[in-house]
């Protein structure tokens, strides 16, 4: 089966491209950056990007089908990452996924004006999760969600949206 948008290169091609040099500046940034490095501005709005993540996650926690995804993934399997204003605590993965899902419910959730989308609500919940399960400090959990929100704001400015797309299910 062909690509029906024309312009567009398979994964499968990319993938077997070699890696491009920018990846590997972006790869040893990610590896190298400590909380020590970030200026105090940065600091402070990620800490105001968290708090309003998290009540964004807990207010959209309270929409019946948030919940019972809750609820089905905690009877699957249970682990130590909290869903988010459910009282549940999920396998960290599942609570990414579940938390991510109650962040965008609403429609609540920050935006990002050069990106064109929300970066916040796609790394809060993956940062808070694996946080959680490596029992990361709070000064790693914000290095985490800085060096997280600068790639996928980077992407979103880098990525060229039809009006009509959403960024969420596009470069999020």
């Amino acid at each position: 089966m062909g690509i029906v948008t024309p312009g567009i290169v398979p994964a499968t091609t990319l993938m077997a491209e070699p890696a491009p040099a920018w990846l590997g500046r972006w790869t040893a940034f990610a590896a190298d950056l400590r909380f020590s490095d970030l200026p105090e501005a940065a600091i402070d709005r990620a800490r105001l990007v968290l708090l309003d993540s998290l009540g964004v996650i807990a207010a959209g926690m309270r929409e019946p089908e948030c919940r019972a995804l809750a609820e089905r993934l905690a009877g699957r399997r249970t682990g130590v990452a909290p869903a988010i204003g459910s009282g549940l605590t999920l396998d960290p993965r599942d609570a990414a996924l579940v938390n991510g899902a109650a962040g965008t419910t609403l429609e609540l959730d920050e935006g990002n004006q050069y990106a064109r989308g929300h970066p916040a609500i796609h790394v809060v919940p993956a940062a808070l999760a694996a946080a959680q399960e490596t029992k990361a400090s709070g000064a790693d959990l914000i290095a985490a969600l800085v060096l997280g929100y600068e790639i996928g704001a980077r992407i979103g400015i880098a990525s060229k949206l039809r009006v009509t797309m959403h960024p969420h299910g596009t470069w999020g």
